[in-house]
């Protein structure tokens, strides 16, 4: 009688996988999870009208507080199948729905997935039904493969700022709107410091160390007093220069002329040439957005350049250096030190990847953004956006022709 969903009928949850209901204490139960529990994930199994009607006919012949309190329960199943179904994707810790500003969705139809699906076909499979998709910054791309599967989805609500994982043009195409969060270097720009301080000091090979048994068994360096290149002068590139100076290190700035340009009215040093940034900088960090023009344009011949027992820092994208670039560089000799926060593929889950069996690479698991109040600032501005688009009010749209185009799509 329970199957899998496969009608128009897909997100009407029957909230128990029992087969017969041969007492009244069976209907109750069903009562309850239709009034309290009934689509709180898009359950598993989903029951079809004809089953609904028989068993609408065995359940008359219960007891009169039985049949009300089902009754309530489907009132309650018909009120919450009549909302936009809103999908949050890629929550690997679990903790999305535990956010304050989840309130802003608290009685909407929301399913959340924490497993990451790169194959488009199998996860639509999972939300092909969704009307709104949320994405947790750039971890999905929005591909056709994915857009063709999903006929009825209407808007995608970005957590910060769009990027590359989106075409525009191709959600247009497809008349999806496209709401757009904002932004914050804050976390980021910290996450980097962090891992700009444990690379140069060596700290978690200490603390490994020290784990089995052993006692200061390397050395590390300060930051005081060396040369802290920045390639990308942004909002987070400016907020490390600041930390830099703090810290006592000099700053050599590389990257656009209007970024290098400004770099200077701050008061830092501009680089003459890229040749001269690389042979220079005692630590570089990586802070430009990636892009056509920025893809792959850090060249292995520009690592080559650094100095030995210099450090290379990146928590921007890894796609900024060309690739295999990194590992080609390491497994050549070269002795530098790396941090690093960002993958050509992420999420990593093996243990035997490459860069976390090589001693003087330190990783994290892009945790750039991963910050409470930086979740709390996305999220909120991303369920607003949710909220105001089903109100008759959209806000942020950056596709706002779709507002206004006739939907084709069968």
């Amino acid at each position: 009688m329970l199957k899998p969903a496969s009608s128009n009928f897909d997100w009407c949850y029957c909230g128990s996988k029992s087969k017969s209901f041969p007492n009244d204490s069976h209907v109750f139960t069903l009562g309850s999870l239709a009034q309290h529990h009934f689509i709180s994930a898009w359950g598993e199994y989903y029951i079809s009208i004809l089953e609904m009607k028989t068993l609408f006919m065995r359940f008359i012949k219960a007891n009169f507080p039985a049949r009300v309190y089902l009754v309530l329960g489907f009132l309650n199943l018909i009120l919450y199948m009549s909302k936009m179904k809103i999908a949050i994707l890629d929550d690997y810790q679990d903790v999305i729905s535990k956010l304050k500003c989840f309130e802003i969705l608290k009685e909407q139809n929301v399913k959340i997935l924490h497993q990451h699906e790169q194959d488009p076909a199998k996860l639509a499979l999972r939300i092909s039904d969704c009307e709104i998709l949320v994405l947790t910054r750039e971890r999905t791309n929005i591909t056709e493969e994915l857009l063709i599967r999903m006929p009825e989805l209407r808007l995608i609500s970005q957590t910060g700022k769009i990027s590359n994982h989106i075409d525009l043009n191709l959600c247009t195409q497809y008349n999806v709107s496209v709401a757009e969060g904002m932004g914050s270097p804050m976390a980021p720009a910290e996450l980097t410091w962090a891992l700009m301080m444990n690379t140069v000091r060596r700290i978690p090979q200490a603390i490994e160390g020290m784990k089995n048994g052993k006692w200061q068994i390397n050395i590390g360096t300060s930051i005081y007093g060396k040369t802290l290149g920045i390639w990308g002068y942004g909002k987070i590139g400016q907020r490390i220069a600041q930390y830099a100076n703090v810290f006592g290190a000099n700053v050599l700035v590389w990257g656009s002329e209007s970024s290098r340009r400004q770099a200077s009215e701050d008061g830092f040093q501009q680089a003459e040439s890229k040749d001269y940034f690389f042979r220079n900088s005692d630590i570089i960090t990586l802070h430009l957005r990636l892009n056509d023009q920025t893809f792959g344009i850090v060249k292995v011949a520009d690592l080559q350049k650094m100095k030995d027992h210099s450090a290379l820092i990146n928590t921007a994208r890894s796609e900024l250096i060309e690739k295999d670039g990194l590992l080609n560089v390491l497994k050549s000799g070269k002795q530098i030190f790396v941090g690093v926060d960002v993958y050509e593929n992420e999420p990593i889950y093996d243990r035997n990847h490459e860069l976390l069996n090589i001693n003087n690479v330190i990783c994290t698991p892009h945790l750039g953004y991963v910050e409470e109040n930086t979740y709390e600032l996305y999220f909120s501005k991303a369920f607003e956006n949710i909220v105001n688009y089903m109100n008759g009010n959209p806000t942020n749209i950056a596709n706002p022709e779709t507002l206004y185009k006739k939907d084709t799509r069968s």
